[in-house]
């Protein structure tokens, strides 16, 4: 891959992870939690308590887990600018079991193989 194109296929990493979070919090704040709070109550219920709580179900996790992936990403870049475009790897690697799992996403024979892995064409391949 050209050192151009890398580029900017990581800034549109960085771009997308940074609008999903800000629309996982949305979610959370506009939504999630309201409804969940609504539902403890009778007379504010729109749903049952247990249906409002996994309607909404691992956001509370998801949400921790991409915003430390992002704010990894957000440093390496401060940090290294685009001169270390393996960085990116790195982040991934240190917080792919956190993303997978907090997604509902448990396919462990994936997570092996990109966590057991130094060659970047497979994982490009697998990622990209």
């Amino acid at each position: 891959m050209e050192a151009a194109t890398l580029v900017e296929v990581i800034n549109e990493l960085v771009k997308t992870e940074r609008s999903y979070v800000r629309k996982l919090n949305v979610l959370k704040r506009s939504y999630a939690d309201p409804l969940r709070s609504f539902a403890r109550a009778k007379d504010t219920a729109i749903i049952p308590p247990y249906e409002a709580k996994t309607m909404f179900g691992n956001l509370d996790s998801v949400i921790p887990a991409n915003e430390a992936f992002l704010a990894d990403l957000e440093c390496m870049l401060s940090r290294n600018g685009m001169k270390d475009a393996d960085g990116v790897g790195d982040v991934f690697l240190r917080h792919v079991g956190s993303l997978y799992s907090s997604s509902g996403i448990h396919s462990m024979a994936m997570l092996r193989l990109v966590q057991g892995t130094q060659d970047i064409r497979l994982l490009q391949t697998v990622l990209f």
